[in-house]
C-alpha cells in the first residue's frame, strides 16, 4: 500500500521550506512503528533516539543529488555538450592610390603674376584620391575610431622647378588631409620646416631651387572628424564605403615675371592601409545553438514514484558564459525537463546580459524561482533573474533530463564595443542547475507502508 504525505505539514522527516539538511532527527517526533524493506526497525513513540540523516540516506556517488558543505541536501546538475560561438568581424583594408600628375597653376593666377613683379599667388589644387574602400558587412553599424595595422605612411615629392622662374620662395605649402587621419610623424628634406595642425601640415619658406619632400605617418583614425576631405558611409545593407583625398595649397610672392606656365609636379604615394581594430556598434554572428543537457541520476526512491510533487522551493540554473569579445550581449534560451522521452516542462527564460571582457571574462548568471538578498548579493542584482514558473520543470515529476536549447544571442547594440578585425573570438557557456531539497507547500512525496524501495537509499544503521 502507497501512501502520499503532503511536506507542508511534514516536518516529521525533516523536510520542510527551509531545507532538507544532514542534522540529527528526532524520530520520538515519527508516528507508531516503520518497517524498511523485507525487515523492520521498529522505532517506538517514546524513543528520544537522534540519527543523522545520512546514517539512513544512503546517496549514489555520483547521483545527483548531493551533501553540501553547510549540510544541506540539493540536486546539482552539470550540464555537457554546449555548444560555443567564435563570431568574427571580416578584416576592412582601404587600398592606397598612389598619384603622380602635373599641377598648373590658373590662368587667373598667372594672369595677375604676368601683370608685375611682387604681386601675390595663391593656389589650391583640385581634391585628389589616396585611398578608398568598398566592401560590404552587416557586421558594422558605426565606426567611431580605428587602428592600423602597422602605419598609414604618405610619401609626397613636389617638384618645384616649374615655379622658379618666378618665384625664388614659397611663402607657405599646405597639405590637406582627412580629417580623420590621426598624424603622428612628420618628416621633411630640410626644405622647409613642417607644421602639423590637426590634418594640415604647413611647410614654411621652401625654396623652389630644390623639390619638397614629406613623409607622413599615422596610426589611427578618429571617424568622428569626418569633413569634405574623407567620409566613411555605412549602408543600412550593411555596405561600407570609406574615402581618402588630399590637396595642395600654395602662397608665395611673385619676384620675377614667369616666362612660361607656372607648374608642380606632384608624386605621391600611399601605402593600402589595413584596419586592426575599431570602437564603435557591430552585431556579429553570435551562433549557440544549444547550451547541452544533463542526465538526472541518482535520484531517492522516495523522490522518484509516480506520484511524487516535489515542488521544490527555490531551485536555480547557474549560467557562466565566458566571453573574450569586448563587446557585450544578449542571450535568451528556454528550458526543458523531460521523462522517459517525455516533456514535462518548458521555461522561456528572460533575455540576460553577458558583459564584456573588460567588464567580466566570465559573466555568471542565477536564474532562480525567487530573487532573495541572499542571492543578490552573491551574484549582482544585474545578474539575477527571476523565473516564476522555473520550479515547474521539476515538481510535477522529477525529470531524467534537463537541457537549454533555442539559444538566441546577440551582440548589445546599446553598447559601444572594441574589436578586432579578423580574430576568431570565443564565446562559451556552460551551466548548473542547483536545487536545494527545500519544499514548497504544494510539495508531496510518496512512500509505501512497507517501505520497500527505501532499501536503496538507506545505509546500514
Amino acid at each position: 500500500m502507497k501512501a502520499s504525505l503532503l511536506l507542508a505539514s511534514l516536518l516529521t522527516l525533516g523536510f520542510s521550506v527551509t531545507g532538507c539538511t544532514n542534522d540529527d532527527y528526532d524520530f520520538d517526533q515519527i508516528d507508531a512503528t516503520m518497517g524498511f524493506g523485507s525487515g523492520e526497525l521498529e522505532i517506538p513513540a517514546s524513543s528520544t533516539m537522534n540519527i543523522p540523516l545520512s546514517d539512513i540516506l544512503e546517496l549514489e556517488e555520483n547521483g545527483s543529488v548531493k551533501i553540501a558543505a553547510n549540510g544541506d541536501y540539493l540536486f546539482q546538475l552539470t550540464g555537457s555538450g554546449a555548444s560555443s560561438a567564435s563570431p568574427m568581424i571580416s578584416p576592412i583594408v582601404l587600398r592606397g592610390n598612389s598619384y603622380s600628375n602635373t599641377l598648373t597653376l590658373n590662368a587667373n593666377s598667372a594672369a595677375k603674376c604676368t601683370r608685375a613683379a611682387g604681386s601675390h599667388l595663391s593656389f589650391v589644387s583640385p581634391k585628389e584620391l589616396m585611398f578608398k574602400y568598398n566592401g560590404t558587412d552587416a557586421a558594422v553599424k558605426i565606426l567611431k575610431s580605428a587602428e592600423v595595422a602597422g602605419e598609414i605612411e604618405l610619401k609626397i615629392n613636389l617638384t618645384l622647378g616649374g615655379l622658379s622662374s618666378a618665384i625664388t620662395n614659397i611663402d607657405k605649402a599646405t597639405l590637406t588631409l582627412p580629417g580623420y587621419l590621426e598624424i603622428s610623424h612628420v618628416s621633411g628634406n630640410g626644405n622647409g620646416v613642417p607644421m602639423v595642425d590637426g590634418s594640415k601640415i604647413t611647410v614654411k619658406d621652401v625654396s623652389t631651387s630644390s623639390n619638397l619632400q614629406l613623409t607622413i605617418k599615422a596610426k589611427k583614425l578618429d571617424f568622428e572628424k569626418q569633413d569634405a576631405y574623407g567620409k566613411v558611409v555605412i549602408g543600412n545593407n550593411g555596405s561600407i564605403r570609406m574615402d581618402g583625398y588630399f590637396a595642395l595649397g600654395i602662397e608665395a610672392n611673385v619676384t620675377r615675371v614667369p616666362t612660361s606656365a607656372l607648374t608642380i609636379g606632384a608624386n605621391v604615394y600611399v601605402n593600402d592601409i589595413t584596419l586592426k581594430s575599431a570602437t564603435g556598434i557591430f552585431d556579429p554572428e553570435i551562433n549557440i545553438s544549444s547550451l547541452g543537457d544533463v542526465s538526472v541520476t541518482g535520484v531517492p526512491d522516495f523522490l522518484s514514484e509516480d506520484g511524487v510533487r516535489a515542488d521544490l522551493d527555490n531551485p536555480q540554473i547557474i549560467l557562466s558564459i565566458q566571453n573574450d569579445m569586448d563587446a557585450a550581449a544578449n542571450v535568451s534560451a528556454k528550458v526543458i525537463s523531460t521523462k522517459n522521452g517525455q516533456n514535462l516542462a518548458t521555461v522561456q527564460l528572460p533575455e540576460m546580459n553577458i558583459c564584456k571582457t573588460t567588464v567580466a571574462p566570465v559573466t555568471k548568471i542565477c536564474i532562480c524561482r525567487h530573487k532573495t538578498a541572499e542571492l543578490t548579493a552573491q551574484y549582482g542584482a544585474a545578474n539575477v533573474y527571476e523565473v516564476s514558473n522555473l520550479a515547474t520543470l521539476i515538481n510535477q515529476h522529477i525529470p531524467d533530463h534537463v537541457q537549454i536549447t533555442n539559444v538566441e544571442a546577440k551582440a548589445d547594440l546599446s553598447q559601444e564595443m572594441t574589436i578586432e578585425f579578423g580574430r576568431n573570438y570565443r564565446i562559451e557557456p556552460s551551466y548548473e542547475i542547483y536545487a536545494p531539497l527545500a519544499f514548497a507547500e504544494d510539495a508531496v512525496i510518496e512512500y509505501a507502508d512497507d517501505f520497500d524501495g527505501w532499501n536503496d537509499d538507506l545505509d546500514d544503521l
